[in-house]
């Protein structure tokens, strides 16, 4: 039963009800900068937002774009982190 609940936890309900595991999406993510459909920092960004604890709740939306294969989207969205601050 450990390997199941291990299994649960990391699998992800997506849009449509189907299921994806984040191994599969991170796989997915890695394949697609192979493939220069994503940048390395947008990779980078993704993979951390995947399997971050603190980025749980975006998950299903990560992974719907990735099943989709949004890869200009996705690319436009991670491809650097924003700054920000109080500008003085």
């Amino acid at each position: 039963m450990i390997g199941v609940g291990i299994l649960i936890e990391s699998a992800v309900h997506i849009g449509d009800g189907s299921i994806m595991d984040v191994e599969s999406a991170l796989r997915d993510v890695r394949q697609a900068g192979e493939a220069g459909s994503l940048s390395d920092t947008a990779v980078t960004n993704l993979s951390a937002w995947l399997s971050e604890s603190c980025y749980e709740e975006y998950r299903g939306l990560i992974i719907d774009q990735v099943r989709n294969q949004a890869w200009g989207e996705l690319d436009d969205l991670f491809w650097t982190v924003i700054p920000f601050g109080t500008g003085g």
